[in-house]
């Protein structure tokens, strides 16, 4: 928005709210009768402006509403604050200007943030710039960067002296990284958040760009060995220590921040706690999974901002990524809920879900229930329930084999074809995600169940890594129950082989989709379409692979004769 539109939009609106709400409609019908962009910018502000109208957040929001409208700090690089020498400037946002400084005693160089706000303390009454600051400068953690003092320069102006950080923002560092290393990255985000909580610190504008990231020197130049997380800018932080009960730099009683990352009861000017800092986690969770915010405001003008944020629900981590639906997204969701007491009511009870999350265990904030908790035993237990398939696989082949053992001598050739299909029919009772897995009967207690809905869930939301450790898995256990194959066992080597394929791993998966193929052939026929799809992925697989002179016996009229199967790498 450039600074002209902005000023019509700031002088209607300071026109509009002085007037009675039954004359408002007519007068923005008036002046904005050819510029319903405007008229609606105007209506959104004098709406958040009716329903917060004793916290003044829409006035302090329309006064900062671009880096450029700030007041520039008059100290320049080469200039001295205090013992301060100004090298150069890192960067400016909503609440200060930060530079690279030298400092003479003791030599070091340090971060020093001049702020925007703020006057020094009248004669004989505590300074709660110099008090916060000292509680600020208490803060003793891996995560945080350290905070040396404060004080004012000459014409008045508060600044804060940091430790100077080197590294990657957040979210930037973490864009190609698994969702694993991500996830660890962020709980030390939230051990740093939750010390300061513990002693009393309220960060208030938490965002990506505030915590930095660094790798350290690891076995090789691709391979960091660990990563240093630090926390900065705590110049909108908030002290709740019983002997400082005062707010630092606030514009009121919360106002201040960044809009997408600003919880609703921040965002409206009323009372914050630590719940307002999980919230902000919330949503720099959100974007460290999607790369996107939960609200789709980026690059809007503020009046359109602060509309949706109020008026519109946050989307689903879900809608931007498939492979987020569950206990991630239930754990973000859960962050951002728009009341406070609805969140979680500590970091460490976030950090601590987050952990059950990677670990496999039930989160908290999920309710319980046989089959999910069933899917996580099993999955931390795989070896455990492979043995229980195995005795269960035993009693079953036990019984068949009795039975076959007395009614063999009456069996024609038709009754043991009808037996083997009621054993495939079985084993797919036993695994199919699309068979009746009611928690009341047998079918829904099996791990299988879960395994293969799992697999399948991640091969169609294209995570094909973890997909393929699941078919791997799933595989084994069938092959155990099914010794001789089959159709069932057929199919899940070309879904197998269809996540090594996009895998790359072209030798692997042209053994496991000729298997396939071999195998639906021998079960179905050649004219059956689950065979038909075993050659589609075995074409696709060689389109891939650039192998054409593998796909020409394929692409031939089908004879009764397959083509051969024994080439299976690169010539």
């Amino acid at each position: 928005m450039d600074a002209e539109r902005f000023r019509q939009i700031e002088r209607l609106f300071h026109a509009a709210v002085r007037l009675d709400p039954a004359a408002r409609a007519e007068f923005l019908a008036r002046e904005a009768a050819n510029d319903p962009e405007l008229r609606s910018a105007v209506t959104a502000l004098l709406e958040a402006e009716a329903a917060e109208e004793e916290t003044g957040v829409v006035d302090r929001l329309l006064s900062a509403e671009t880096e450029d409208d700030l007041p520039a700090p008059q100290p320049m690089p080469g200039q001295w604050i205090g013992p301060y020498r100004l090298i150069r400037e890192l960067g400016r946002g909503g609440s200060g200007v930060v530079f690279e400084a030298e400092q003479s005693t003791p030599p070091r160089r340090v971060a020093l943030k001049l702020l925007h706000a703020g006057r020094p303390a009248a004669p004989g009454t505590r300074d709660p710039l110099m008090g916060e600051g000292e509680i600020l400068a208490r803060l003793n953690h891996p995560a945080i960067a350290t905070i040396y003092g404060a004080g004012y320069t000459d014409s008045g102006q508060p600044y804060l002296v940091m430790e100077l950080v080197e590294g990657q923002r957040i979210d930037k560092y973490a864009r190609r990284r698994p969702r694993g290393e991500r996830l660890e990255l962020f709980l030390k985000v939230c051990d740093g958040m939750e010390y300061a909580h513990r002693n009393g610190v309220i960060h208030r504008d938490l965002k990506p760009s505030n915590v930095l990231v660094r790798s350290l020197p690891g076995p090789t130049a691709d391979r960091p060995g660990d990563t240093i997380v630090k926390i900065v800018d705590f110049g909108l932080a908030k002290c709740v220590d019983p002997e400082a009960t005062w707010t630092l730099f606030s514009g009121g009683s919360g106002g201040w921040g960044t809009l997408p990352y600003m919880s609703p009861e921040q965002r409206r000017g009323r009372r914050v706690d630590k719940r307002t800092d999980i919230y902000a986690l919330g949503v720099m969770l959100f974007k460290l999974m999607t790369d996107e915010l939960p609200h789709a405001v980026e690059g809007l003008p503020l009046p359109e901002v602060w509309y949706r944020l109020e008026h519109e629900p946050p989307r689903r981590p879900s809608r931007l990524d498939p492979a987020l639906r569950g206990d991630l997204e239930t754990i973000i969701l859960t962050a951002m809920a728009e009341e406070p007491a609805q969140r979680y009511q500590s970091v460490a009870e976030l950090a601590e879900d987050i952990r059950r999350y990677l670990s496999d265990r039930p989160i908290t904030r999920r309710p319980p229930g046989f089959l999910y908790e069933w899917r996580k035993f099993a999955r931390r237990n795989k070896l455990l329930v492979a043995a229980l398939l195995a005795i269960m696989a035993g009693l079953v082949a036990t019984v068949l084999n009795t039975t076959a053992a007395l009614e063999r001598a009456k069996r024609s050739r038709a009754e043991k074809q009808r037996e083997a299909e009621i054993r495939d029919a079985l084993i797919w009772l036993m695994t199919d995600p699309n068979a009746p897995a009611d928690e009341d009967n047998v079918v829904g207690r099996l791990p299988l169940v879960a395994q293969r809905r799992m697999a399948r869930e991640r091969l169609e939301a294209k995570n094909y890594r973890e997909a393929e450790r699941d078919y791997a898995q799933l595989i084994r256990v069938v092959e155990f129950l099914m010794p001789r194959g089959g159709w069932y066992l057929a199919t899940l080597r070309g879904e197998h082989g269809e996540c090594l394929m996009h895998l790359r791993r072209f030798e692997e998966a042209e053994r496991e989709l000729l298997a396939s193929y071999e195998g639906l052939k021998a079960a179905r026929g050649e004219d059956h379409p689950a065979t038909r799809e075993a050659v589609r992925r075995l074409l696709e697989l060689y389109g891939l692979w650039h192998k054409p002179e593998k796909a020409a016996p394929w692409l031939a009229p089908r004879t009764e004769t397959a083509p051969t199967t024994q080439a299976v790498g690169p010539e």
